[in-house]
């Protein structure tokens, strides 16, 4: 199983901040961190680095290595042009898919997570389920409290 962030957006809507030359998951608006800084990190404690590709934008490429120093080169998609997400998710699919029976899975950067830990275990049984029993389709159902 593969995971793709998605990290090409427009953040149209966080304008000004949020620039074509620098868009709103490259922004610092979660604390000290960004959308792809904390996605990133919940997702590599989840499942580590191995299986986490990002996508992004032609000409965003050093933002992603100013931020994640660590990345690794290998494991960057990268799209000629802005377009909305089912193209990107196309070009990540042919770039990734080693088979067709290659699961993928495509995380935004567009949420904070109320309670990371659970979110972190919930990515960890997802990969548990979908490797160890071949899952052809896994549904997460999110429970939601009045917390």
């Amino acid at each position: 199983m593969k995971i793709v962030i998605l990290a090409a957006g427009f953040g149209s809507r966080l304008w000004p901040l949020s620039t074509s030359d620098n868009p709103k998951q490259f922004q610092y608006i979660i604390g000290d961190v960004s959308p792809l800084q904390y996605t990133y990190d919940l997702l590599t404690r989840a499942v580590g680095s191995d299986n986490i590709y990002i996508l992004t934008l032609k000409g965003l490429e050093h933002l992603v290595f100013n931020q994640l120093p660590s990345f690794n080169a290998t494991q960057l998609v990268v799209v000629p042009q802005r377009r909305n997400t089912l193209p990107h998710t196309v070009v990540a699919l042919r770039a990734l898919a080693g088979s067709e029976d290659e699961i993928v899975h495509f995380m935004s950067v567009d949420y904070v997570q109320s309670n990371p830990e659970q979110f972190i275990r919930t990515q960890q049984q997802y990969l548990f389920v979908t490797t160890r029993f071949d899952a052809q389709r896994v549904y997460l159902q999110v429970a939601t409290t009045d917390d």
